[in-house]
């Protein structure tokens, strides 16, 4: 019988606030980040924990935590928004690039950068084909919180 991999598999290098806790596996990160290159795919969304800063999106207010910007931030790391969409009855994923952050910018700027990239993407799921919504069911309970 194969095993699943699940982020409880510590062999494939997965980091689950789930599994670890939020503060453990936020400096995990942050060391794994350092010590070699690595994808990191992490939401902005949602105002969970008590870290988080609010915007507007389509006339909403929502929340946003901070952990994504202060990640990217801290490890110069290059952002990109990660959606599903259909195309030709085939499922599609799309990368757009977002901001990156310059050593000589103020992380509070970068997080603004960052945090106006991403709700644009957002708001554009949201305004696009509809057949792309249900794609992310799990993710849109988040703006609610």
């Amino acid at each position: 019988m194969s095993k699943i991999p699940t982020a409880n598999d510590r062999s494939l290098k997965i980091l689950s606030p789930a599994v670890d806790g939020m503060q453990t596996a936020f400096m995990r990160l942050i060391k794994a980040m350092h010590s070699d290159p690595r994808l990191v795919v992490i939401s902005p969304d949602g105002g969970f924990g008590q870290d988080f800063s609010e915007h507007e999106l389509l006339g909403e207010k929502v929340k946003l935590g901070r952990g994504a910007a202060k990640i990217a931030y801290s490890g110069r790391a290059a952002t990109f928004y990660l959606s599903l969409g259909w195309s030709d009855n085939q499922l599609q994923t799309n990368f757009v690039s977002g901001p990156s952050a310059s050593p000589a910018e103020d992380p509070e700027q970068f997080e603004v950068r960052l945090a106006e990239f991403y709700l644009k993407c957002v708001g554009d799921v949201l305004q696009g084909p509809p057949e792309n919504l249900g794609l992310a069911r799990a993710f849109w309970p988040s703006f609610s919180k």
